[in-house]
């Protein structure tokens, strides 16, 4: 019968010292990043239009779109024939439509024009379904949303 000895044993169920500080380490960088990834997403919902160019892209699209609904696919399909939409595309740097789709998630909620209000309709295949809401002039008595459909 053989014998295993205890050292042998402990040596086998034991990870070296330099792996387990490593391990540690990896776990508390990738709760970091975790904790800033969601802080930038909050951030980005929060900011609205970064600037100027942003609030002229996103009167263009409701320009554009009306009161109908849409998606970013859509926007960056159009933006091939539409030289307006195409132009105001890349002066906002959006290359692409999952960009667009970033910049309206961003934007969700802003004001455009003082009377327009753009806000989520739902989802299809696409992604996110859009749509530009008409504000009035004066809030219904009792209502926290003042745009309505």
């Amino acid at each position: 019968m053989r014998r295993t000895s205890p050292r042998r044993s402990v040596r086998q169920n034991e990870a070296p010292e330099w792996a387990v500080t490593l391990a540690a380490g990896l776990r508390d960088i990738a709760l970091q990043v975790g904790a800033l990834t969601a802080e930038m997403t909050r951030l980005r919902l929060l900011l609205g239009p970064e600037d100027a160019v942003d609030t002229a892209l996103l009167t263009i699209v409701a320009a554009k779109v009306g009161a109908d609904t849409f998606s970013a696919r859509e926007l960056w399909d159009h933006a091939e024939y539409d030289h307006i939409l195409g132009s105001a595309l890349a002066a906002a740097d959006v290359s692409n439509a999952r960009q667009i789709g970033w910049l309206l998630a961003r934007c969700e909620g802003s004001l455009i024009e003082d009377h327009l209000k753009l806000g989520r309709d739902g989802e299809d295949s696409s992604g996110v379904v859009w749509v530009f809401r008409v504000c009035p002039a004066k809030p219904i008595r009792g209502d926290t949303d003042v745009c309505h459909d």
